[in-house]
Parts: C-alpha cells; structure tokens; sequence
C-alpha cells in the first residue's frame, strides 16, 4: 500500500480490569472494581474515569485521626492514541502516613488484526521506579513471537498489515501522599482503532427477553 494509506486496526476482542482503593494502617482495606470493554467504556466523550474518595475515621492514641485517599484511574483517547493515568488526590492525616497509602491497578488486554497498511505503536511506559510498576507485552500472534517491556522504556514497534497481535498492559500504582502519578501513553503511527460494532446477536436475545413479559400479558 502507498504511504497515503490508514491503517485499520480491527478488535477482535479487548477487557479492562481496574481496582482502586485505600490501605489504612490498621490493615483495613477499601476498594472498588470495574470491568468491561474499554472502548466501550471510553465512550463518546473520549474519556474513561475510575474514582472514588476512601476516608476512614477512627481515634489514634489521645486524637482522633481521618484518612482519605481519592483514588482514580483515568483513560482519555484521541486519534490514534490513549493516555492512561493512576494516581491519588489529597490525603489528610496526621500520623501513620507511610502505611496508609491509596493505590491503583489496572490490566487491559486487547486483540486485534492489522488491515490496510503498516504501522508503528510507540508507546512511553513510565519509570515512576518503588512507587508501582508498568508493563507492556505486545504479542504477534500470527507468527507466535512477542516483546516485553517494563517502566521507563520508550520504543517503536511495527505492526504489520495481515497480521493478528495481542497487546496486555499492566499498571500498578500507589502513594500514601497527593497526586504521585503513573502516566503511560500509547500513539498509532497513520493508523485508526474504531469501536467494535454491538454483538447484533445478543442485542436481539436481550430484546426477546425484554418482551417476554409483554408477549405473556397480551395473551
């Protein structure tokens, strides 16, 4: 293909796992979970956000003491690229401050088959070193070969027209003070990921199930 050309990358398939939360220092732990499809996640704003406020209140000693980690997993995309971002809003305490920390994990694993054209994915994993982790393995699955790479790498990768590749990412983040961020990026070089079409099957099994009730009342 010309240089003009845009390549297409076609989901075969994609899930997210994101968990945010909160350790106190007495051992309690609070969390929230989500799953799904990220893309269809992301939605028409471009953005996914994963947030919540953990506070817990309790009496230290001779004072009483309130912890609040906000939490949040952030995920904005536009043309070819996603940007995910893990990190904490304000923390209020007075004392036990290293044990008692917010943290965020996220993994996502999406298949998908290159068409129309070449391309490149360059991605910056960031090297936020004791404070959490970054992983990236893109595997073609085509030719049954794969790369790996940790926090604080920076590359270019071509991907192939014809080709069938699966990406996983795996981010880890955590701080007991504000606003220590893991911000990883992702860019498709000349290259498109459009939003899966619904699975029209299992729209018109949820239809059916939907009017059964009705069906039975009109009998």
């Amino acid at each position: 293909m010309g240089s003009s050309a845009t390549a297409i990358l076609k989901t075969n398939y994609e899930y997210y796992e994101s968990t945010i939360g909160a350790h106190y220092h007495d051992g309690d732990v609070r969390e929230l979970n989500s799953k799904g499809g990220l893309f269809y996640g992301i939605g028409e704003d471009n953005n996914y956000r994963h947030a919540a406020s953990f506070t817990k209140k309790y009496k230290d000693g001779q004072s009483n003491e309130s912890y609040t980690h906000d939490s949040y997993t952030n995920i904005i995309s536009y043309g070819g690229s996603l940007q995910f971002t893990l990190a904490q809003g304000k923390v209020d305490t007075a004392n036990q401050l290293g044990s008692s920390f917010g943290y965020e994990t996220f993994d996502w694993d999406w298949s998908f088959e290159v068409l129309n054209d070449n391309t490149f994915l360059n991605f910056v994993l960031n090297p936020i070193g004791s404070s959490g982790s970054s992983l990236l393995k893109l595997t073609n699955i085509t030719t049954n070969t794969d790369v790996s790479f940790d926090a604080g790498a920076e590359a270019s990768v071509s991907l192939e027209e014809g080709n069938n590749y699966l990406l996983s990412l795996s981010l880890y983040n955590w701080a007991s003070w504000d606003g220590l961020e893991n911000y990883n990026s992702l860019y498709l070089s000349n290259a498109i990921f459009p939003v899966p079409a619904p699975n029209n099957i299992l729209i018109l099994l949820l239809a059916l199930i939907a009017l059964a009730p009705l069906r039975k009342s009109l009998k």
